[in-house]
């Protein structure tokens, strides 16, 4: 399984976060208006605007694509997801002192979007300069969905309704690839194990918010476009709920059924985060295609219908589903 090392400096979150009722995360160690200069946000900045800008910044700063100044960037990516945090519990929390915090922000300094991009590289030039010759370009705008007449008839009206809930989801799969959680092991102690139920209570609400939408869709492709969210994210639940992992056992049938599911799983979480989460994608990482699907679905059935009795056939079916959905959304032409 692929290990995203994330934030290796992390005692931070053990003192400095408190979580909030609405789930967020209020950093008494960090203000407002310093979260905001970090992502350089504007001061009305949407949801996902705080996720485009997380993302650029975790492209550009963290340690993996820094590997020759990994204490310089494990720094950045503290200062980075303690923001992200802050921002994230003002924008979801419905209390007027969250909301009034946020204002507040605007009441400082350099709260026009330039004079936030100038506080940015402020910030990241001290104590090291820029992080060098491997820049990504930021992220864009959104793109249309131009693939197809169906995607076309998604009516507005819906896909405003839509967008929250299904962002909750995409954060959460974000979380859980980001911290490496497709790793059974990892999730028991420390942050990792903070990140877990961070990703899947965000997974979660998602899935409430979408449940009740069938009153809201207008148009057909709004129905198809929810029924596969729908299915998706519940499919990425159960997978997420998944505790079994690998003890090192003599060679037979039960290794060979390992070696499989773990082949199939490996390639799906692939293919999962490079359509979900594209900024986590590794350099090594070759992009996903159809072949790439077809290897999963190869993989897990050869569990599931060779090795009839081995234990690993239950997690296999679950998988099986999943990739189901996921091909779902792919023609739903659903992504981040």
């Amino acid at each position: 399984m692929i290990v995203c090392k994330s934030i290796r400096s992390v005692k931070y979150f053990h003192y400095a976060c408190d979580t909030s009722p609405t789930g967020g995360i209020l950093n008494p160690a960090m203000t407002v208006h310093t979260a905001y200069d970090i992502l350089s946000l504007p001061h009305n900045a949407t949801a996902r605007d705080l996720l485009l800008a997380y993302r650029r910044l975790v492209k550009r700063y963290h340690p993996d694509y820094n590997v020759d100044r990994q204490a310089w960037s494990t720094e950045k990516m503290t200062s980075i997801n303690l923001a992200y945090e802050t921002v994230r519990a003002v924008l979801s929390s419905p209390e007027p002192q969250a909301r009034a915090a946020r204002r507040s922000a605007d009441n400082e300094p350099g709260t026009t979007f330039e004079e936030r991009e100038a506080a940015h590289r402020s910030h990241f030039s001290r104590r090291g300069g820029s992080p060098g010759a491997r820049t990504p370009r930021p992220d864009a705008a959104p793109r249309p969905d131009t693939s197809g007449a169906g995607a076309a008839t998604v009516s507005p009206q819906f896909s405003r309704i839509f967008d929250k809930p299904w962002q909750f989801v995409v954060d959460g799969l974000y979380v859980y690839y980001q911290y490496g959680l497709e790793n059974v092991h990892m999730r028991r102690e420390g942050v990792h194990r903070f990140r877990y139920r961070q990703a899947v209570k965000s997974v979660k609400d998602g899935i409430a918010g979408l449940d009740p939408l069938d009153q809201d869709t207008v148009t057909a492709a709004d129905a198809e476009r929810l029924a596969a969210a729908r299915g998706f994210s519940r499919a990425f639940l159960q997978n997420m709920l998944i505790e079994k992992y690998y003890i090192p056992s003599r060679a037979g049938p039960e290794l060979k059924a390992y070696n499989h599911y773990n082949a199939g799983s490996r390639h799906l979480d692939q293919a999962i985060k490079l359509r979900f989460c594209r900024e986590l994608r590794l350099p090594h990482e070759p992009p996903v295609g159809s072949g790439m699907l077809h290897v999963v679905q190869h993989e897990l059935i050869t569990v599931i219908a060779k090795y009839t009795d081995s234990t690993w056939v239950p997690e296999s079916m679950i998988k099986m589903h999943l990739l189901d959905r996921f091909n779902a959304v792919v023609e739903a032409r659903l992504s981040a």
